[in-house]
C-alpha cells in the first residue's frame, strides 16, 4: 500500500500526518519543532533532544508512520551536514575574496550577503555609501 506523509513544520509544533493513496488518514500526530518551545510538551528525558531525536522517540511505537518518517529523518540530517559544509565553504570563499571584507564594512551583513551583495554589484567601489 502506497502511504504518503505531510509535515507542517511551525515555529512551535510540527504535525505529522499520513495518508494512503485513497487519502484516508492513517495516523496524525504532532511533536515540538524545538527545544525551547517543548520544555512544557515532552516528558523530561526528552528535553534538551535535538528535534529529530525526539520526533524518532515519540513515533517509535506508531510502525505505519517509523516506516515512513525516520527515512524522512535521515534526509533531514543529511541535509543539515550538507548545509554545514556550504556554510564552512562560504565562510573560506568570503574571507578570500577582497571585496567583500569592503562590502561589509559599510553595513552588518553577513559574509553570504555580501557575497551576494558583490556578485551583484561586480564592483562594490561604484557604489558610494551614504
Amino acid at each position: 500500500m502506497t502511504r504518503f506523509v505531510g509535515l507542517d513544520v511551525s515555529q512551535k509544533i510540527t504535525a505529522i500526518c499520513v495518508v494512503n493513496d485513497t487519502g484516508r488518514r492513517l495516523w496524525r500526530g504532532q511533536c515540538p519543532t524545538s527545544v525551547a518551545c517543548s520544555r512544557h510538551s515532552v516528558p523530561g528525558a526528552m528535553q534538551g533532544m535535538p528535534f529529530d531525536r525526539k520526533a524518532e522517540a515519540l513515533i517509535l511505537h506508531h510502525s505505519v508512520v517509523t516506516l515512513i518518517v525516520r527515512p524522512m529523518l535521515v534526509a533531514w540530517r543529511q541535509v543539515r551536514e550538507e548545509i554545514a559544509v556550504f556554510d564552512k565553504a562560504i565562510r573560506r570563499i568570503g574571507e578570500a575574496e577582497l571585496c567583500v571584507p569592503a562590502a561589509r564594512q559599510h553595513t552588518d551583513i553577513g559574509v553570504l550577503s555580501a557575497l551576494a551583495y558583490v556578485s551583484t554589484v561586480e564592483d562594490p567601489g561604484r557604489v558610494t555609501v551614504l
